[in-house]
């Protein structure tokens, strides 16, 4: 230890020495080895999913600013991204100079229909007989699977895959023939 680590605590340094020692084995390899892991392996590996998440960002942010700063990490360098989408300065300017051009409002103007969010704000409690006309023509994508610890108390979703294939024995394929 020099004298430089000594104002660090030595279990600080430990946990360094553990992230800074290259692995015996290249990234590579452990993504080839996923498939291969038991589903302890694998519940033990996702529950650390969040802190190796966290990890990265770290290492992602330290590296964007230590190269902001200037100081050089071996191999990368600070590129500039492709410049954004186009806007304009000052609407209002805009405005004016495209109605001195004599264009039509449908040439200057992009309309949409309000959102069901807006809709309902505007029409459920003014209007509450028309409510349900607006309402029937509302629709809401289904929800998707997502992994959650088995403490969360949304139920469990039920997973059969056998209901997810089509029947292609020979006696189901007779009886269509039938």
């Amino acid at each position: 230890m020099n004298s430089k680590d000594q104002d660090i605590p030595s279990g600080v340094l430990e946990d360094f020495e553990i992230i800074s020692t290259p692995l015996d084995l290249p990234i590579a390899d452990l993504i080839e080895r996923v498939p291969l892991l038991t589903s302890e392996q694998l519940a033990e590996v996702y529950s650390q999913v969040d802190r190796i998440e966290m990890f990265c960002k770290a290492i992602r942010e330290r590296v964007a600013n230590d190269l902001g700063a200037g100081l050089p990490i071996p191999g990368f360098k600070l590129v500039t991204t492709p410049p954004g989408g186009l806007e304009w300065s000052d609407v209002a300017t805009v405005e004016e100079l495209l109605k001195s051009f004599r264009l039509k409002q449908e040439q200057m103007y992009s309309y949409t229909v309000i959102t069901p969010e807006q809709a309902e704000k505007l029409i459920k409690e003014s209007s509450p007989r028309r409510w349900p006309k607006v309402e029937a023509l509302i629709t809401r994508a289904d929800g998707k699977p997502a992994v959650a610890p088995e403490t969360d108390p949304r139920p469990a979703l039920t997973i059969n895959p056998v209901n997810d294939f089509d029947d292609v024995s020979d006696d189901a394929l007779a009886s269509d023939l039938i």
